[in-house]
């Protein structure tokens, strides 16, 4: 009873009366269904849990105050990478794989949402997702899509924040997106803003460390001094664009197979 009177004065407090029968049955179902604080390994979300709700509140404060480092590229009405679910392949730090499971990843919070065989939607805390794989159909044909966590600290991104495979290997090229809530007032839940600012920018991950890309011919060579025979002939043959994206992850795919 106490959670739940926390719960209640916290979406009065935010002005979120709307949401608060909504929230209220999924944590009555969430009671009944789960017998602990994890489900499958992660944690769920429990609305009347201060402890969580804390937490959260910190995840939300962190990135909704402060400004960024990385460029900001775009306005989007979702939290989401994509608003739908995807089936997808979850590998968690602890080992443990969750096998096409629908998912999707909140871009704001750094977190996962799945939906249980009992239908309801679990949280997977932020950096407890250690890799998650999907592909989608799209105009431009099946796209393959791979995020990892668990790099090292740079600008203001930490452990926990999502980065989208662009090339995998020895070089990891990869794209850090991630989304700031719009608005005026604080908030708490991150789907109660109107819009979402989206930050992104790309980077690359060798030997253990992490670097912003520069697209220039010095900066990427200067990567890949160890094969200089084999990447001239390939950026000369294909007519690599250093400030093209697509150019660059073929020429990071093909170095990353030598």
């Amino acid at each position: 009873n106490q959670g739940l009177d926390h719960f209640r004065e916290d979406c009065t407090n935010f002005g979120l009366q709307m949401h608060f029968m909504n929230k209220l049955f999924r944590l009555l179902v969430m009671a009944f269904v789960c017998t602990g604080n994890t489900y499958a390994g992660v944690t769920v979300l429990n609305p009347g849990d201060k402890a969580m709700h804390d937490k959260r509140e910190k995840l939300i404060n962190d990135a909704v105050c402060g400004s960024f480092l990385n460029r900001l590229i775009d306005v989007s009405k979702s939290p989401y990478f994509t608003d739908e679910y995807k089936y997808a392949n979850i590998k968690l730090t602890n080992g443990r794989v969750l096998e096409r499971v629908k998912m999707r990843i909140d871009l704001v919070i750094q977190q996962t949402y799945f939906i249980s065989s009992n239908d309801i939607e679990i949280n997977i805390d932020p950096g407890m997702a250690k890799e998650i794989t999907y592909s989608d159909t799209t105009p431009k044909g099946i796209i393959f899509y791979k995020f990892q966590t668990g790099f090292p600290v740079v600008d203001r991104q930490n452990r926990n924040n999502f980065y989208l495979v662009l090339a995998d290997g020895s070089c990891k090229f990869i794209k850090s997106i991630f989304k700031k809530a719009v608005g005026e007032k604080k908030i708490i839940l991150s789907e109660v803003a109107d819009e979402y600012e989206i930050y992104e920018d790309y980077y690359l991950f060798a030997k253990g460390g992490i670097k912003k890309l520069k697209r220039n011919r010095e900066f990427i060579l200067a990567e890949m001094s160890d094969k200089p025979v084999e990447v001239n002939e390939f950026i000369l043959t294909n007519k690599i664009v250093f400030k093209n994206t697509e150019d660059l992850i073929k020429l990071f795919n093909y170095y990353n197979s030598l």
